[in-house]
């Protein structure tokens, strides 16, 4: 066991000291974690309830469950020498409300010893329009890339993550055996398509267009939907 070394913040021993200090005065003074915000804002889509985490809009069973999709979404990133910080868990100090408080659990580690702490972070909800709401009022998105398989969410995480900001698509949905992706534009659908075939073996096994109207000109509006089958990992590995 180790020995216990005075604090030169509150003089009281400690097992654990970091530049010097107890994890009490360290956290104190400079905090555990990076950046933590007091107040974090999130975007609630009025229509259909869903809350924004990164840039995925997420469905929720209950309040409590949609508060632990948004805490856990957060990079608990550790002050210097703290050398990681996790989430144990959290409790409301307010009623849940589009203003609530929330007391964060933490636990940090320093050259293998665990220590807690604690946070107090206020979420205010931002009454917004989720991009799929407004793409189903307007009928404008285009095409709709329905991705099945074993691990359809990671793989078209992986692939969101390398795509031009331009031609991200509209809306993102994990549904049951895969997930759904909008695009406003045919051509950054084919294109992510495309890339879902240069890390993984993909199998387009249906394409289909639907008659949505006409346009001012008179043209013939239509959407398409691809239904892409993920086959398995890629052969020429990703490029």
């Amino acid at each position: 066991m180790r020995g216990l070394k005075s604090c030169a913040g509150c003089g009281r021993p400690s097992e654990v000291l970091l530049r010097g200090l107890c994890p009490e005065c360290f956290d104190k003074r400079h905090g555990v974690v990076e950046g933590l915000p007091r107040e974090l804002a999130v975007d609630v889509c009025t229509s259909c309830g869903r809350i924004r985490v990164g840039h995925r809009w997420l469905y929720y069973r209950t309040p409590e469950e949609g508060v632990g999709l948004i805490l856990s979404s957060i990079a608990y990133k550790p002050v210097h020498p703290v050398e990681q910080v996790v989430l144990e868990g959290w409790s409301l100090e307010t009623s849940l409300d589009w203003r609530t408080r929330v007391r964060l659990r933490l636990k940090a580690s320093h050259q293998g010893l665990a220590f807690n702490v604690s946070r107090s972070i206020v979420l205010r909800l931002n009454p917004s329009t989720c991009p799929l709401c407004i793409v189903k009022r307007s009928g404008e998105y285009d095409t709709l890339v329905q991705v099945r398989g074993a691990a359809a969410e990671d793989t078209v995480e992986r692939v969101l993550n390398t795509l031009d900001p331009k031609e991200a698509p509209v809306d993102v949905i994990p549904v049951r055996g895969g997930v759904d992706v909008y695009f406003h534009h045919r051509g950054a659908a084919a294109r992510f398509v495309s890339r879902l075939g240069s890390i993984a073996r993909v199998k387009v096994s249906r394409i289909v267009y639907e008659h949505v109207g006409t346009s001012s000109m008179g043209k013939r509006r239509s959407r398409k939907t691809i239904v892409v089958r993920l086959e398995g990992a890629s052969q020429r590995g990703e490029r």
